[in-house]
């Protein structure tokens, strides 16, 4: 019979340091690439859209940070996602919590517009 208790003391050594690991999406779900851009919009130039440059990105799922993405300064982003409904946060506080959809698609353009009130 193995010794099992190993495994289970390195994991218990993990939690305790802070440390923690993603889910990788399974071999078999698929990955869109999924990117477009981060606008600011309204303030005092209602309609027009300013790039939300050198921004970072955060998508969730369920609570659980899957990825990160940087914009550039143009604010263009690009980030590999299963299908699904992700939660995005953004370094601009503007932005807050926005849902997005990503389809069953290789490619997928999804562009992020942050009101100014």
């Amino acid at each position: 019979m193995k010794n099992i208790r190993i495994p289970v003391v390195a994991v218990l050594i993990l939690a305790s340091t802070g440390c923690t690991t993603q889910k990788a999406p399974a071999a078999t779900e698929p990955v869109s690439k999924v990117s477009g851009a981060a606008y600011l919009a309204g303030g005092p130039s209602p309609g027009v859209k300013i790039p939300m440059a050198n921004a970072s990105l955060v998508f969730s799922r369920s609570g659980k940070i899957i990825t990160r993405a940087s914009t550039d300064v143009a604010g263009n982003y690009a980030a590999a996602l299963a299908p699904g409904t992700y939660q995005v946060r953004s370094s601009q506080s503007c932005l807050g919590i926005k849902d997005m959809a990503v389809p069953s698609k290789p490619v997928v353009t999804v562009d992020l517009v942050c009101a100014i009130p």
